[in-house]
């Protein structure tokens, strides 16, 4: 029977097994089983059945000293797994001291959906489905950044001009702004009964809710802050 016990020490998980009679197998199960578990926790989109955990120098096991009735482990919480790692696995006596250090060199991959550009996507362009080729590849080669959802994509515009066959990425686009720099717009001021409106140029990108600056045309030189209203209007504290 294998008994394990979990410590969470810092940010280091750390994992003790004992089986009795030490085998391989206990190892590679225990081992594995920990990194899957550690791979859908960082990555709760990623199904188990995708998730591939190996042993890769399982020589270096083939000859555990009878001493040995239990072993110790450690993966920091913050790691990554995914790709290459090596894990220091410590074996133990009945008594719980370490025997000896094995450097155990593990291997996960683990398959999701990452979304390449169909085409060359100009800068400023609205990305539509139409835009989008779903493909299923090994996360430890990609970034987290481009760890995305169709719905991320679709609707965005592109920073720049992207490639066909790029897998997109979370830097590579942006919301569509509400007003786009150079637009005319109307200055709205309202105060304490007060209510004026003049016309005026937006000098930045912007979002509802945001702050731009505008340059008002009753005066070319003064530049105001405005809060972005909708498409046309931003509201400013003061015209003159």
């Amino acid at each position: 029977m294998i008994l394990s016990r979990f410590f969470l020490l810092a940010l280091v998980l750390t994992t003790t097994v004992f089986a009795g009679s030490l085998s391989f197998l206990d190892i590679d199960i225990a081992v594995k089983t920990k990194l899957e578990s550690k791979v859908q926790l960082d990555y709760p989109m990623i199904s188990k059945n995708d998730i591939e955990a190996n042993i890769l120098n399982k020589d270096i096991l083939s000859d555990i000293t009878p001493k040995a009735v239990g072993f110790t482990y450690d993966i920091p919480e913050k790691s990554n797994v995914l790709g290459r790692t090596v894990i220091p696995l410590k074996l133990l006596d009945s008594q719980g001291h370490i025997i000896e250090t094995k450097q155990v060199l593990s291997e996960v991959k683990a398959f999701t959906l990452f979304h390449k550009s169909k085409r060359l996507v100009k800068r400023g362009e609205v990305i539509d489905e139409n835009d989008l080729n779903s493909v299923k590849l090994n996360m430890a080669n990609y970034s987290k950044r481009q760890l995305m959802q169709k719905e991320d994509i679709i609707g965005k515009e592109t920073k720049s001009s992207i490639a066909k066959d790029t897998i997109f990425g979370s830097w590579m686009i942006r919301d569509v702004p509400t007003i786009r720099q150079g637009a005319m717009v109307n200055l709205i001021f309202s105060e304490n009964g007060l209510h004026l409106k003049a016309k005026g140029r937006a000098l930045d990108d912007g979002f509802i809710g945001g702050f731009i600056r505008v340059q008002s045309s009753y005066k070319a030189n003064k530049i105001i802050i405005g809060e972005v209203l909708n498409e046309t209007n931003v509201k400013v504290s003061i015209l003159n």
